[in-house]
């Protein structure tokens, strides 16, 4: 998507308002909590059937959840994450300022990673190929 400013008072504006406003973390949007688990099972079982174990000593995954998210924000939520996930695990905090900044906070991620390869993944995914 290219920004084109066709006048001064375009200069400036962000391109992307309509993708930040329908992202934003709100009661309204907010999937059922049994949605948002299974397509994080999902997601869970594709990485662990497409990497093999020696692959996984070597994977950190960090995990962004948006403060007071009612699914993933607790404890017991983010053991069920590690429980999961079998490999090294980190969890940031997605602070309310960036809720529907999808570029922000995945630029705030990636800045996390100690890696030297970093794919950005959502908890839609499917992993599909091995290796």
């Amino acid at each position: 998507m290219e920004l084109h400013v066709t006048s001064p008072e375009g200069v400036g504006k962000n391109r992307f308002a309509e993708v930040e406003a329908s992202s934003k973390h709100t009661s309204e949007n907010t999937k059922l909590p049994k949605i948002c688990w299974e397509r994080l099972q999902r997601f869970t079982e594709s990485f662990h059937d497409t990497t093999s174990d020696s692959d996984r000593e070597k994977i950190e995954i960090i995990v962004g959840i948006d403060e007071g998210d009612k699914v993933f924000d607790s404890k017991a939520a983010r053991e069920t994450i590690k429980h999961m996930l079998p490999c090294t695990v980190r969890f940031v905090s997605i602070h309310p300022k960036m809720f529907g900044k999808v570029c922000r906070i995945w630029s705030h991620l990636g800045r996390q990673a100690k890696h030297d390869f970093i794919v950005l993944l959502g908890d839609d995914v499917e992993l599909l190929d091995k290796g």
